[in-house]
Order: C-alpha cells, then structure tokens, then sequence
C-alpha cells in the first residue's frame, strides 16, 4: 500500500467500521494498523483493533501513540473474503457491483468461524462461514 491509498482521517466512517490507519510515530514516519472509530467512548476516540473502553489495560490510539491517526483506507478484502461477497451477490439475486461490500469482518473465532456483514440495498446480512485450508505439498 502507498501513501496514494489513504485518504484524510476526517473522511474516515465513524459508526464502528473497520479501517487501516497512519497514527504519527515518534522519530519519524507512521504507525499502520487496523482501528475502528468508537463515537461513545470519551466523546469518540480511534481504537486500535481488538481493543476497547472496556479493556482496563487499553487506552485510545491518542494516549498510547503520538496522537490521532492522520490517514485511513478501507481494509482491503482477501480474496477469499472478495469470492464470498460474489456469492452472496448470488444469493440476493444481485450484481456484484450492487453490493456496498464488506461492512465489517469479525473473527475468526476459536471454532475457526469468521462472521461478515455485507450491506446491499440499504440492508445488512450477516453470514457466518467457516473457512478451511489446506496445504498441499508440491
């Protein structure tokens, strides 16, 4: 990814969504990693994935780095993420474009399921898969 990919954090969505972000670091250059805006923690505050208001030992990304983050960029889709949005598109009976696209993807979890949210004309599907791989020597 380049600098070209992130856009100004003020344009980043603020309803919990799932994004990669540039927080300043302390010498030089940027911090890159996934975080999500919470707007009822501290009056909205930049988390750090898998971190919460919750969390007793986590702090926003402003106290535990140099500030805020400065950029962001949606969380590019794997390509197996990018085949299930296909079928799903399939299954609403709708084109692939039609999709606003993944909304958020949570896991996976212990049991190897992973949940992902679509939104698709104004509604939001949850489908939860269980994604296997297997590794064949060649």
């Amino acid at each position: 990814m380049t600098m070209q990919d992130y856009s100004p954090i003020a344009t980043a969505p603020r309803d919990g969504t799932m994004v990669d972000v540039l927080v300043p670091a302390r010498e030089a250059g940027f911090i890159a990693g996934r975080a999500y805006f919470d707007a009822t923690a501290y009056d909205g505050t930049w988390w750090w994935e898998g971190t919460t208001i919750a969390d007793y030992t986590a702090d926003p990304i402003r106290e535990c780095n140099h500030g805020d983050p400065l950029y962001w960029c949606p969380v590019a889709a794997s390509p197996v993420v990018q085949v299930i949005g296909a079928l799903v598109a399939r299954a609403c009976d709708a084109d692939l474009t039609s999709l606003d696209g993944i909304i958020n993807v949570d896991g996976p979890d212990a049991r190897g399921t992973t949940v992902l949210a679509f939104r698709h004309q104004g509604k939001v599907a949850h489908f939860r898969v269980i994604i296997e791989q297997e590794t064949v020597g060649l």
